[in-house]
């Protein structure tokens, strides 16, 4: 009984000691991010996340280089891919979270991975894909540091097109790897950014009136675009010029500023149409909250008329003014 019991004694010490391996892979560092409030001339965001990749054959948190282990410690490749957790592929953050907007309600997000160990390019990833650069995994806890290093970018031009408020969205990174290549580690995380209410005015030109003749109206009209990007596409727009009286009327002056040409002013959001006439009060329009440059397409207008009767009351000369447009979120 003696020299049985001895020999179940040392096969439980022979499995103690090959219990110290183990198909280890643990990913660790992946956190949630905001990058704040975006405003039109923010340019691009990025933010760089920084996690401990691991993949050994051992579960001990080891130093880099690792004592001396029989077998020896070893540190392993893995993979690396990045999903959304929304109802739809790729990349986005949603108005208020979302995942069924489309269009101009969600932001595309670009994700670059780097092995700071290895060494490897930041590689652009696609949804739910495992990385083609090769890793080497640390040990428990990366005693010399995180290795991973995932790059978040929002670009200004996707911002730009987007309506205003607050997007986000929630993304799991996955690690495979340990002896086996096959072990998986994720982390789930979320990225959130508030953009800002934008207007801005594109395409407007300088308004050339051109020479009189000595007879006839003078009627010109100067067309541009109105981007908003509110949920309506709302904005008022106030106007007014250097040459306008305290009761809202517009003038041209010469060069001396001794003779004066009254002209009027009107504006519509729209190419098409009459126009309201423009004095003092702020008026009301909707642009486009699709496209910062209104997709090629003017969608509002400015027209000048000077009648002939007030050109004839003044002498010869070169008439000029400058008009100021304010726009502003409705």
């Amino acid at each position: 009984m003696g020299r049985i019991y001895l020999v179940i004694l040392l096969l439980v010490l022979a499995d103690a000691a090959l219990a110290r391996q183990a198909n280890y892979a643990r990913l660790t560092g992946h956190a949630n991010y905001n990058f704040g409030t975006w405003s039109a001339g923010d340019g691009n965001q990025s933010y760089t996340m920084m996690a401990c990749a691991a993949s050994s054959n051992y579960r001990d948190a080891f130093p880099d280089p690792p004592p001396t282990r029989n077998p020896p410690a070893l540190q392993l490749n893995y993979d690396y891919k990045l999903s959304a957790n929304s109802a739809v592929a790729g990349h986005y953050l949603f108005l208020n979270g979302d995942d069924s907007l489309t269009g101009n309600t969600r932001i595309p997000v670009q994700f670059y991975h780097q092995d700071i160990k290895v060494g490897t390019d930041n590689e652009l990833l696609a949804d739910d894909t495992w990385d083609l650069h090769n890793h080497t995994g640390q040990f428990r806890n990366c005693g010399n540091g995180d290795n991973s290093a995932l790059e978040i970018v929002l670009l200004q031009d996707d911002m730009e097109m987007v309506q205003a408020g607050n997007y986000r969205a929630q993304f799991t990174a996955s690690l495979q790897g340990g002896t086996s290549g096959t072990n998986l580690s994720t982390e789930r995380f979320r990225v959130s950014i508030s953009v800002s209410q934008v207007v801005q005015v594109t395409g407007l030109q300088d308004m050339d009136l051109g020479s009189w003749s000595g007879s006839g109206d003078i009627a010109v009209d100067e067309t541009f675009c109105v981007y908003s990007n509110n949920t309506t596409a709302g904005y008022n727009i106030s106007i007014s010029s250097t040459y306008q009286d305290a009761g809202g009327n517009f003038r041209l002056m010469n060069t001396d500023q001794s003779a004066m040409v009254p002209y009027q002013l009107s504006f519509l959001d729209a190419v098409a149409g009459t126009g309201t006439a423009v004095s003092t009060a702020a008026l009301s329009g909707q642009g486009s909250n699709t496209s910062s440059n209104c997709a090629g397409a003017d969608n509002a207008k400015l027209s000048i008329l000077v009648t002939a009767a007030d050109m004839q009351a003044v002498p010869g000369d070169a008439y000029s003014d400058t008009i100021t447009l304010v726009v502003a979120p409705l």
